[in-house]
């Protein structure tokens, strides 16, 4: 049995870009769970298992607009 450690990103996106950002998200159907945590600052958390980390961090990557990771644990 494979047991996955769950870590979270948190990023920071302009506010009009927060339903982008979950909209796409959703599209890759479990990669992540999106959280927002300060809608007006433009904070999101995404919650993912360790396996995965790094395929959602390549997703980050390609994100349209700009954004921020600012925390990666």
């Amino acid at each position: 049995m494979i047991c996955n450690k769950e870590i979270s990103i948190l990023v920071r996106v302009a506010t009009r870009d927060i339903d982008l950002l979950n909209k796409i998200i959703e599209g890759y159907e479990g990669i992540a769970l999106v959280t927002t945590e300060d809608a007006q600052q433009g904070y999101v958390r995404l919650y993912t298992a360790q396996s995965t980390k790094n395929y959602l961090l390549e997703i980050l990557k390609t994100f349209p607009r700009d954004i921020e990771i600012v925390c990666n644990n």
